[in-house]
């Protein structure tokens, strides 16, 4: 094992941080952890949720801004007559078509013409589905977390109003 994780040198290259982890999550169990320190974990594990939400969100209006600004240059200020009107690759058009295209629309009016934003299109796409996965997933866990909270809430009114 130490010969197949060696560097060029000959040097064994094995962190010893990871041995160290290791170790430091066996011990995880043996601590007695109090009830209020597991309330301002939830308390922390749900903010850190909303700010992931929030960073996913900005991200993909980020990428949508800059895919859309790669597209005008790559496709240019011109005008392409399609279907009998005149579409032409402004700044907006492409806001208009990164946002069809990453949400998989694809109404089929704007399309890429030139071979490097084809190719574009292709990584645009693909890396795109995956932010715009985990952003669903992100707003996912938040929904789960918030419908939790009102039922608990809901569920404590109604324990209270018993005795």
């Amino acid at each position: 094992l130490a010969r197949s994780c060696s560097a060029p040198g000959g040097v064994v290259f094995f962190p010893r941080l990871f041995f160290f982890v290791l170790a430091l999550l066996d011990q995880m169990d043996r601590f007695d952890v109090d009830e209020d320190f597991v309330l301002d974990r939830e308390d922390t594990q749900r903010r850190n949720r909303r700010w992931k939400l929030l960073l996913s969100l900005s991200l993909i209006l980020f990428y949508i801004f800059v895919g859309a600004l790669i597209f005008r240059l790559l496709e240019g200020r011109r005008e392409v007559i399609h279907n009998d009107h005149i579409t032409d690759w402004g700044y907006l058009n492409s806001v208009y078509f990164c946002t069809v295209t990453l949400t998989t629309i694809g109404y089929g009016d704007l399309y890429p013409t030139y071979w490097a934003s084809k190719l574009f299109n292709v990584f645009f796409v693909i890396s795109g589905l995956g932010l715009v996965g985990y952003s669903i997933s992100t707003l996912a866990d938040l929904v789960t977390d918030v419908s939790s909270d009102i039922a608990n809430k809901f569920v404590k009114r109604r324990a209270d109003q018993g005795k």
